[in-house]
């Protein structure tokens, strides 16, 4: 990690020099409708001319080695990060036929209603960075595909492995939002009137993201902390707790039918949570995610009937673009899924593309609150190249376009804060669409 933020340190790096959140960089360019992004691709850099002055010369090799740093950052820990297994290579496609099926089912049905079982009541989170006085607890609740299935609505329950039939949850919340209490000689905390006033965002996990603690540490005590907001962190299905006993490695996708699986229930477990909180009395929601985590954010946005803000960081406008647009199409086994069926490498390609792009937002109507929703790219992205999340702007008019420098990787490391102000500003509209609607009735 040392190695990394060395990489990226902002004072040696000028793809890490602030600037404007809006503002496009000097390769981008701008029209009537604000900012474009569009990436430039390592194929092609920056000539220069001989007649040129130094001052420009200057600026075009800031704007080259920034884009080197965000695509080669980015190539480089795509590649070390997939050394051992390409994804799909022992699992091939699975039963990708009814992960079709289960898609167009997500697609049409709510998730019946959660019933969450708590592990802990609401207590101090344990630190190693220093006391922060938030508090948090933990429970787990029936993933609403099992629970659907046993209700005889759908036969889809064979599609996820049993570790992946709970959902775990972690919930972060300002310590403001909580009346302290001595009962017995034992400190207890016990929700005040300005909890269920509190914006909660439900936050997805990004690829590979096991466990609470990145996203404890990076968004949800920061953001209960200096801005008190609440935090619902999500286990990701066939992540962590939930991983699959034939699953080697925790970013590994074993086959194309777990891609589907995983993010489709994800999607339906977000539903549930956000429809929970609603009916619990919480009215400023938000759905929030890094990069995977962005895209199902977009997906569960427009599948539910409340007015939910979104903050997608990195995101992408489907899972197809994601997987033959970025680096993960260099990580593929490719081979395994040409042997599976019998097909030619285009065959392959064709076909996978085919399946995940059901996942186009485009495919999708708005959501409700597409006013509420903030979209935030990283102009020289290699994994979701910032003209997808361009894509995602335009269909959804009404929503907010930021741009952050660099890369995708460089964005975990020293964007973070960006990400939690994302979620911030979509609570705070939400906010005000929900008191219009106050007003208005």
């Amino acid at each position: 990690m040392e190695i990394v933020r060395k990489l990226f340190s902002p004072s040696t790096s000028p793809v890490l020099q602030k600037r404007s959140l809006h503002e496009p960089t000097d390769s981008r360019s701008e029209t009537t409708d604000g900012p474009v992004a569009v990436a430039t691709p390592l194929s092609a850099p920056t000539t220069f001319s001989p007649v040129q002055d130094a001052g420009t010369k200057t600026q075009q090799n800031k704007s080259l080695k920034a884009a080197l740093l965000g695509y080669g950052a980015d190539r480089t820990f795509c590649w070390f990060s997939n050394l051992n297994t390409p994804h799909f290579e022992k699992g091939k496609w699975g039963n990708f036929e009814l992960a079709k099926d289960f898609m167009q089912y997500v697609r049409t049905n709510h998730p019946p209603s959660i019933e969450v079982e708590w592990q802990t009541e609401w207590q101090v989170l344990p630190s190693t960075l220093g006391p922060h006085e938030v508090l948090y607890r933990e429970g787990s609740f029936e993933c609403p595909v099992i629970s659907g299935a046993k209700s005889g609505t759908h036969s889809f329950a064979h599609i996820l492995p049993p570790q992946c039939h709970v959902a775990h949850i972690r919930w972060v919340m300002p310590i403001s939002a909580f009346e302290k209490h001595v009962i017995n000689k034992r400190i207890t905390y016990i929700p005040s009137a300005s909890f269920f006033t509190t914006g909660v965002t439900v936050l997805l996990s990004a690829t590979g993201q096991e466990g609470y603690q990145w996203r404890t540490d990076n968004v949800a005590v920061p953001l209960a902390r200096e801005s008190q907001v609440g935090t619902v962190i999500l286990e990701n299905p066939f992540y962590g707790k939930r991983r699959a006993t034939y699953a080697e490695s925790s970013g590994r996708i074993y086959s194309v039918s777990d891609l589907l699986a995983m993010g489709l229930t994800g999607i339906q477990e977000a539903k549930a949570l956000l429809a929970w909180l609603h009916a619990s009395g919480f009215k400023h929601l938000c759905v929030s995610g890094m990069s995977m985590g962005a895209i199902l954010s977009l997906l569960t946005a427009v599948q539910i009937p409340l007015e939910v803000g979104v903050a997608a960081f990195l995101p992408a406008h489907s899972v197809a673009h994601a997987w033959t647009h970025g680096v993960l199409s260099s990580v593929i086994c490719w081979d395994a899924l040409m042997k599976d069926r019998k097909l030619t490498l285009e065959q392959a390609k064709e076909l996978f593309f085919g399946i995940l792009d059901e996942t186009d937002i485009r495919r999708y109507p708005l959501p409700k609150a597409v006013e509420a929703a903030i979209l935030v790219a990283a102009v020289d992205d290699a994994y979701t190249p910032a003209d997808s999340a361009k894509i995602v702007h335009e269909h959804w008019v009404g929503s907010e376009m930021r741009y952050i420098p660099g890369g995708h990787v460089s964005a975990f490391v020293w964007y973070t804060a960006d990400f939690r102000r994302s979620i911030c500003d979509s609570l705070a509209k939400v906010k005000d669409i929900v008191q219009n609607s106050v007003e208005l009735n």
